[in-house]
């Protein structure tokens, strides 16, 4: 089933299976305006490509990994909607094995935080369901797996909860080398959501 969603000033195609641009996109795509425009930019699980997309107005080749291969296809059609296929980059894969043995200056992950596990045979909810009990299945082996792919003085912006722990993702940070600062919050009716620089010094 192809829809079209209005996102900040822009068009994007939702596939059935994909995340449908939200608040915690976006808190992500406004914590994208705090970066100086990167030339090359990763970002892990667009979903419909709608940051991946802006990323792409402001001059950055995306690279875009989504594990599943439905938003993938999203991620493309939404690209060439608005004219920028040459700009993003779709690819299937698992966080980042398909980029592995590469570093970036910039990375953007809004990563499935929910406390619930996914539901076997549902593909959708493997977007959104972060695994019990704190929703961190996904966050910690992001941030376990950062360091090796963050260029010297890059920077990540990561999406999480304060029901995700905001002081266990500081301290598996700085045993990381990392350095986390908030950047931007946004209350919602379950929880409130965080944008989160991670930098590499």
């Amino acid at each position: 089933m192809l829809g079209l969603v209005e996102f900040m000033g822009t068009s994007v195609v939702v596939l059935d299976t994909v995340y449908e641009p939200a608040e915690d996109t976006e808190l992500l795509a406004e914590a994208l305006g705090e970066l100086e425009p990167p030339r090359v930019l990763l970002e892990i699980g667009p979903g419909s490509g709608a940051v991946s997309v802006l990323a792409a107005f402001r001059g950055a080749l995306t690279l875009a990994v989504d594990s599943n291969p439905v938003a993938a296809l999203s991620t493309r059609l939404s690209s060439i909607l608005s004219g920028v296929e040459e700009k993003v980059r779709p690819m299937v894969g698992d966080l980042f094995a398909p980029v592995y043995g590469l570093r970036f200056r910039a990375i953007l992950f809004n990563p499935p935080y929910l406390p619930v596990d996914p539901i076997p045979g549902d593909l959708s909810s493997t977007a959104w369901a972060g695994g019990r009990p704190r929703g961190r299945r996904v966050i910690d082996r992001f941030l376990s797996e950062l360091p090796r792919h963050l260029a010297p003085g890059g920077i990540a912006i990561m999406i999480q909860t304060e029901g995700n722990g905001l002081e266990e993702t500081e301290e598996k940070a700085r045993s990381a080398g990392l350095s986390v600062r908030v950047l931007g919050e946004r209350k919602v009716a379950f929880d409130t959501l965080l944008a989160l620089a991670i930098r590499l010094p």
